[in-house]
């Protein structure tokens, strides 16, 4: 009869913990891209809508200033219970931008436990909307009067 070659369970305990630490520092690194999805501009004459995607469901509370500006902020409230996740809290997440409507930059910032800000950076300003879609997964600003 041939002898089996055990793992002492203590080895075995040592390779599960292994295991998952290594399980919990991925999906804390994988969190610094889990708001921001995507930005996409559709253009047309003199008028732009920039709409941003979101990997998670937000709910449009405000936006400042009120129709017209250079930086735009628009403050949200994230939907569901994070406060219970094991995994770091997002802080703040950017996308940058090279377009023709003069959007350099898409800002998600952690501001408080109910709050959260987008902003958008622009060259010059703009004269603008805010849009929250229907899935709650997305914002538009649609830009009026652009060269």
């Amino acid at each position: 009869m041939k002898k089996l070659n055990l793992i002492p369970l203590s080895v075995f305990k040592l390779i599960i913990c292994s295991l998952l630490l290594f399980t919990n520092t991925v999906q804390a690194q994988q969190v610094a891209t889990e708001i921001l999805d995507d930005v996409v501009i559709t253009r047309t004459d003199y008028n732009a809508v920039i709409k941003v995607l979101f990997k998670r469901p937000l709910t449009y509370l405000s936006h400042s200033p009120a129709n017209t500006g250079n930086t735009i902020n628009v403050r949200v409230n994230l939907l569901g219970d994070f406060s219970r996740s094991r995994l770091n809290p997002i802080e703040n997440e950017s996308i940058n931008i090279n377009s023709d409507t003069g959007l350099t930059e898409v800002i998600f910032e952690k501001i408080g436990n109910s709050s959260n800000s987008i902003t958008f950076y622009f060259h010059k300003p703009v004269s603008y909307n805010v849009i929250q879609s229907s899935d709650q997964r997305s914002l538009s600003i649609v830009v009026y009067g652009l060269d």
